[in-house]
């Protein structure tokens, strides 16, 4: 049982994002691999807020934007996708200390969520356990592999390749455990933390054009 209702605080929200954007990043292949088991363990299955960061040479990641017109799949009426231009403003927006942000995000378990991401352990996402594509094609822009790697489907469709080479090298993350483990507590202010953070980090992945 909870222990009370969810509250609305506006300085924990506030307080959150300020730790959260003072937080260094870690690398994905240093924290999951400096323990040898590629399985997150330092991660709590704990509610909390998280970031993902391109570090190091930006410029591999730009050359790419700048070659692939990025596509999302608009409102339902929609048939055709829309082309969202990723310009330079947006880029130097989602800047900060030399990194670019990439997608932010809330959670009830920290561990599951950010594995979700980026399933570390499999080198395509876009085929079942038999092989078979689940959608039309790879690194499509129509139907998504699944609902829970968004940082990875983002890479792949910009890069229009299999991701876990660029994840090694250049991803880290940033993360926050939220005090009370309880989802029900800290409902809506992980709510409006996430909010915070999409307002001021820019992340190119949290774009979402379907509503």
């Amino acid at each position: 049982m909870h222990s009370g209702p969810a509250v609305f605080d506006k300085k924990v929200i506030t307080e959150s994002v300020e730790k959260l954007e003072g937080v260094s990043p870690i690398f994905v292949k240093e924290l999951l691999e400096r323990n040898g088991k590629k399985d997150f363990a330092e991660l709590a299955k704990k509610a909390g807020v998280y970031a993902f960061w391109w570090v190091g040479d930006t410029t591999v990641l730009k050359k790419e934007i700048n070659e692939q017109r990025y596509k999302l799949k608009g409102p339902s009426n929609r048939k055709d996708l829309i082309p969202v231009q990723i310009c330079e403003a947006w880029l130097q927006a989602a800047t900060c200390n030399e990194r670019i942000c990439l997608y932010v995000g809330k959670t009830t378990n920290l561990k599951q969520r950010i594995s979700g991401h980026l399933r570390y352990t499999t080198e395509n996402i876009w085929t079942d356990v038999n092989g078979k594509h689940r959608t039309n094609e790879p690194f499509s822009f129509e139907k998504k592999p699944n609902t829970v790697s968004q940082l990875r489907i983002g890479l792949e469709r910009i890069f229009q390749n299999h991701s876990l080479q660029y994840i090694k090298k250049h991803i880290a993350i940033s993360w926050l455990e939220l005090e009370d483990s309880e989802a029900v507590n800290n409902a809506v202010n992980r709510f409006y933390i996430e909010d915070k953070m999409v307002a001021d980090l820019f992340p190119i992945f949290n774009v979402d054009v379907e509503r």
